[in-house]
């Protein structure tokens, strides 16, 4: 039998783990300081969310000096994932991995997703395997989602999250409230896109600008 495994030194759970740059919520680049239980804590909020997914092949294409990144490698780590890294963005490679490899389940930002749909080529590649595609870094138009879930006959769910909080504490959920989608198309004030609950199990809030937290379920804010 093997040798039993030893750390290579011990990690206290508020020790530093990883510090990523990022200017997301303050405009100037900073460095945000994630602990060993920041990412475990992560990783397990994220997999009791994906408990009951089976056999996910996928291709990973975001930046892992991103939180994005990192919270799918390690989530796909715990789900036992296969699946290609590629070293950047390439249409074409996205779509020879899906075809190849039968991906079923993909992350990545909305743009990636505009990508897809002009390709040039992208009847000639059968994704007909593609289920789930999880979009986040960046706000998802309402028409690319729209589109998308279409042309490839799959479900697009965007997530909210930052590196202060090594994960996404919300995520939308278009097509478990149809009702609602009714609602947003007659009455266009209402966006669907804002519509989203929360995956930390934990009430989340929206403030105004004067800091006054604004009521659950009201129209354009979230839903806990």
């Amino acid at each position: 039998s093997a040798d039993p495994h030893e750390s290579m030194f011990d990690a206290a759970a508020d020790d530093m783990a990883m510090l990523l740059y990022t200017s997301g919520t303050t405009g100037d680049p900073k460095g945000v300081m994630l602990s060993h239980e920041n990412l475990i804590v992560s990783n397990q909020m994220m997999y009791r969310n994906s408990e009951g997914i089976k056999d996910v092949r996928s291709v990973l294409v975001l930046p892992l000096s991103h939180i994005f990144g990192v919270i799918v490698m390690n989530l796909g780590l715990r789900l036992g994932s296969r699946g290609r890294i590629l070293p950047k963005w390439d249409t074409r490679a996205v779509f020879d991995a899906i075809e190849e490899l039968k991906v079923n389940r993909i992350s990545v930002g909305p743009t990636t997703l505009t990508y897809m749909l002009k390709f040039p080529q992208r009847d000639q590649y059968d994704v007909s395997s593609l289920e789930h595609v999880g979009s986040g870094g960046a706000a998802l138009p309402e028409a690319v989602r729209v589109e998308f879930e279409s042309v490839f006959d799959c479900t697009v769910k965007q997530g909210y999250g930052l590196s202060e909080t090594a994960a996404a504490p919300s995520m939308s959920l278009p097509l478990v409230f149809p009702i609602l989608r009714i609602a947003c198309w007659i009455h266009s004030m209402f966006r669907v896109t804002a519509i989203s609950v929360s995956i930390l199990h934990r009430p989340v809030s929206v403030e105004s600008r004067s800091t006054l937290i604004i009521p659950t379920s009201s129209a354009g804010h979230s839903m806990n």
